[in-house]
């Protein structure tokens, strides 16, 4: 049974590598996952750029979000004919992702990034985010040891055909946690103890 991946992930860890003490039994399926995770590794870094202080940053790191995000399952999907095992496993994953609205939406996207002139998006405005509790928004907060929590400001970009009511760098977020479940799946699955 796929996990629920409807539901945006509220844990933020970062992503992990296979643990220590463990491989893949099929060299070609390890290419395809350890190449998956790269490219969500790179994704992550153009959220991180979408979220910077720095203006120019911010919709060029949009695009290596979605763009490289999308570039995971392409990874993926070249483990399939090298292994029926992997082949079924990921046909499960597919299914999953045709039917969430999100998914779709996010290769929609790419599309337009890469075939396109690019996906329409405006900014609209900024907000304060307070670095040292993540998620919270627009409150003024006095830290328990004294003074100011430190604090970033980041723009509100929403893509304007989005049937999603939520700032870009939200919906990318619901995106990367989603391929990260998907690649860490693979690793557990696929891979085995030394």
């Amino acid at each position: 049974m796929l996990p629920n991946v409807g539901e945006p992930a509220l844990d933020f860890r970062p992503a992990t590598s296979v643990e220590p003490g463990r491989r893949f039994a099929n060299p070609k399926v390890a290419q395809a996952v350890m190449f998956a995770r790269e490219l969500l590794a790179t994704a992550e870094l153009g959220l991180a750029d979408a979220q910077s202080s720095d203006p120019r940053r911010w919709t060029s790191g949009l695009y290596v979000a979605i763009v490289f995000g999308r570039s995971v399952t392409f990874a993926l999907q070249n483990g399939q004919s090298e292994d029926q095992a992997f082949e079924e496993w990921y046909l499960g994953w597919q299914q999953q992702m045709k039917k969430d609205a999100r998914m779709s939406y996010m290769d929609r996207l790419r599309v337009s990034i890469v075939h396109q002139v690019g996906p329409p998006a405006r900014r609209q405005g900024t907000r304060i985010t307070y670095d040292d509790v993540p998620g919270l928004e627009g409150v003024s907060l006095e830290a328990p040891w004294g003074g100011a929590l430190n604090w970033t400001v980041r723009p509100v970009i929403r893509f304007d055909d989005s049937p999603f009511d939520e700032p870009a760098d939200f919906l990318i977020r619901t995106y990367l946690d989603y391929l990260t479940r998907i690649v860490e799946d693979a690793e557990r699955r696929f891979s085995r103890p030394i």
